[in-house]
Parts: structure tokens; C-alpha cells; sequence
């Protein structure tokens, strides 16, 4: 998606996200490709390079994407949601993420916009645009499970230009991690075992809550990244 930033962001600042349509990527051989072949950082290397498939668990809010872009003030986060920008959704979405520094550097004002403009710089140099799911219940509708306050999590990260491409797991937890940024709870399910687990899991989606479906989950894959809250928070 590519355009203009509405408002008093100047006449000539360029953007561009990505929106990867729902279910469009089950068809996809090289995205089911990326996603088989990415490697993990496990406790034991000869778990390297070995396929398998990444579980997460379903945060229930809406699609929100940001990106960084130059205007003449200096580099700003822009968001947008699915096809729309400037509304209800983007807005809470900002400013949740705004809280989400705000929280993560002590309520320090001054340390929370310098992040947020050297995250914005870093996304602009590097065309890089941030899926998440933006959880504000009540505010921007009910989804599911009521979570106690309203939070983002990260779940892909693609880049535009000339290496265009969604980015793989390791980047994406690498760039969690650099900028404070909150990533999903993920255990990586290896090729031999994904026949039983996905089995089980149908029998278990309807009853178990999250205590039980992440102990099964941590028992039977091994965990990725290190989130900075997870799910049952």
C-alpha cells in the first residue's frame, strides 16, 4: 500500500506497508517454504535447521501496521490498519504503542520519544513495515477473551522495495529484541510430530485454557525467543 500521510506531515512524504490478505498464504508453496526451512535458536544445536512448523497462540484484535516515515520534523511511526489510516483503530494503535515504551522506559517522556524516532528512523532506512495484532477491548471492539488492559504483539515483519519479502522468524525476534518491541509467545513443532500435535490440538482448542494449551505446547515443541509478556498476563 502505497500513498500520502494525511494531515500536517507535509506534502511530500512517501509511505508504504504491506497487508497480506487472510488465508492467502495457505496457497503459497515459497511463503509455506520460508516458514518449514527457518532455523531457531534452540538449547541444543543439532536442533538447527531442522523443519518443522511454529505454533503461536491467537491474540483476538485488529490488524495494525507501522512503519517509519520522514517528514520534516524528523522521522515519525505512521500507522495504518488494513486499507485505512487516521481513525479509531490507527489511533488507539498508536497510542497504545506509545504507552508500551512509555511503560518499558519508567514513564520517562524524554527517553520514550527518542526510541520511538530511532525506531521510526530504523524502519524508514530499512523499508521495513510491522504487523501486529492490536488488542483494545471495549474501545475498538470485543474479540474472544476480554484482556485485562490493551496491548500489541508483533506478528510479521516485511520489507518493500527491491527485497521485497516477509521477513523470516530469527529476523523478526532479532528486531523484537533490539527495540523493545513485544513478541508472541512461539514453540517450533519439528516435522516428526506435527501429525500428532495437530491431532491433539483439535481435541484440545474447544477446552483447554491457556495454562493447559501452553504446557502442552512447551511439552511436546521447543520454546522461541523470549517474549516480554505472554498470553495468560
Amino acid at each position: 500500500m502505497e500513498g500520502k500521510v494525511p494531515g500536517d506531515w507535509g506534502d511530500d512524504v512517501e509511505l508504504a506497508a504491506h497487508f497480506f490478505p487472510k488465508f492467502e498464504n495457505t496457497t503459497s508453496d515459497d511463503l509455506l517454504d520460508v516458514t518449514a526451512k527457518c532455523s531457531v535458536s534452540l538449547p541444543n544445536p543439532q536442533h538447527l535447521w531442522r523443519r518443522g512448523i511454529l505454533a503461536t497462540l491467537k491474540h483476538s484484535g485488529h490488524l495494525l501496521l507501522f512503519f517509519g516515515a520522514s517528514t520534516p520534523s524528523g522521522h515519525k511511526i505512521a500507522a495504518f490498519s488494513k486499507n485505512s489510516t487516521g481513525n479509531l483503530y490507527t489511533q488507539v494503535g498508536e497510542q497504545i504503542l506509545f504507552q508500551h515504551f512509555y511503560s518499558y522506559f519508567s514513564s520517562n517522556y524524554e527517553k520514550t520519544i527518542f526510541h520511538m524516532r530511532h525506531l521510526a528512523k530504523f524502519l524508514f532506512e530499512n523499508r521495513l513495515c510491522i504487523c501486529c495484532e492490536c488488542v483494545a477491548p471495549r474501545i475498538c471492539g470485543d474479540h474472544g477473551s476480554t484482556p485485562g488492559a490493551a496491548y500489541l504483539v508483533v506478528t510479521t515483519i516485511s520489507q518493500t522495495g527491491d527485497n521485497e519479502r516477509f521477513l523470516s522468524i530469527i529476523d523478526i525476534l532479532d528486531i523484537c529484541e533490539e527495540w523493545h518491541l513485544p513478541s508472541n509467545e512461539m514453540w517450533w513443532i519439528f516435522e516428526e510430530d506435527i501429525a500428532s500435535v495437530c491431532s491433539e490440538l483439535r481435541s484440545l482448542r474447544w477446552s483447554a485454557d491457556y495454562v493447559e494449551m501452553a504446557a502442552f505446547l512447551s511439552s511436546v515443541g521447543a520454546s522461541v525467543g523470549r517474549p516480554l509478556f505472554l498470553h495468560g498476563q
